[in-house]
């Protein structure tokens, strides 16, 4: 199946962290679910793809890559999503083996982690799905227009929960202001709006009360797409995440791709969570285990 992601070549500084660090990461990861190397003394490394933030890995295992990254959100994620156990909502997201920071490395003053996940292909095709589904407003562009109303109102709810002088407090908040939220929130503004309109806090809401408004408006739009033919899957996991007080802030079509589930069905998951808002206190001082 071919991969509509438009990727950044190999960066050497994820090259020269795998080889200053392979015995290390090797030791508990295991060697098989390692970056496949592509020339001998592991100089480069199959990579699936790499973006902004680092590189996807093939491995010997099938169904499984290895992942590095900079990006501490996505690490602390994954860390809170195997913490989740048996609660973990899995339909409509990749799974994760395991997360680990690498010690004494950067990348632009980041630290550096390595993860391995389940693998998904074409990675970033959603929106070929809907061109392909034809004219009109199908079920691959209203899927199309769900996520990005999600991120819309989600990227409101961290603008406020980051602005705030007391994140905690902030988040305690909006958990007490969840009745109110349901109240004031109109599912049928929500759940009508079309792709040309911007998502927005009434000015008048301020603090906690505007970001309680937006987890609402996430609320409702994950709701209905868990109802469309396709991005079912998506829409009911950033529910149940969102009711387990993660609100998964940055998923796009470009991290969206396509697993196998159930008996045997294709299906649309999430591939990177990208910025993830705690919205439970549980979630607020969560670490991520080193090497």
């Amino acid at each position: 199946m071919p991969k509509f992601e438009i990727m950044q070549p190999n960066p050497a500084w994820a090259d020269r962290i795998l080889r200053n660090n392979w015995s290390l990461i090797e030791s508990k990861v295991g060697h098989n679910l390692m970056p496949y190397p592509t020339s001998p003394g592991k100089s480069s490394f199959d990579e699936l793809g790499c973006g902004h933030y680092g590189c996807v890995y093939s491995t010997q295992t099938d169904g499984t890559v290895f992942k590095i990254t900079s990006d501490v959100t996505e690490a602390v994620f994954i860390s809170c999503a195997i913490d989740l156990g048996d609660d973990y909502p899995e339909g409509g997201i990749v799974r994760y083996g395991g997360v680990w920071e690498v010690p004494g490395e950067k990348f632009k003053k980041r630290n550096v982690f390595v993860l391995t996940r389940e693998e998904a292909e074409n990675v970033g095709g959603l929106r070929y799905a809907a061109d392909a589904l034809g004219r009109g407003w199908n079920s691959a562009q209203r899927a199309i227009n769900r996520l990005t109303k999600f991120k819309e109102f989600a990227h409101l709810a961290r603008e406020k929960i980051n602005n705030s002088s007391d994140k905690r407090k902030t988040v305690s908040e909006i958990i007490r202001l969840k009745d109110w939220a349901e109240d004031i929130v109109s599912y049928s503004e929500i759940s009508e709006m079309k792709y040309n309109e911007f998502a927005r806090i009434p000015s008048h809401l301020k603090g906690a009360r505007g970001a309680a408004y937006a987890v609402q408006a996430c609320r409702i739009i994950a709701d209905e797409m868990s109802g469309e033919d396709v991005g079912y899957a998506i829409g009911t996991t950033l529910r149940e995440f969102l009711d387990e007080g993660l609100l998964l802030a940055d998923v796009h079509t470009g991290n969206v791709g396509q697993v196998t589930r159930g008996a045997g069905n294709s299906v649309w998951v999430i591939t990177d969570p990208g910025h993830v808002v705690p919205i439970r206190d549980r979630w607020l001082d969560v670490a991520v285990a080193s090497l």
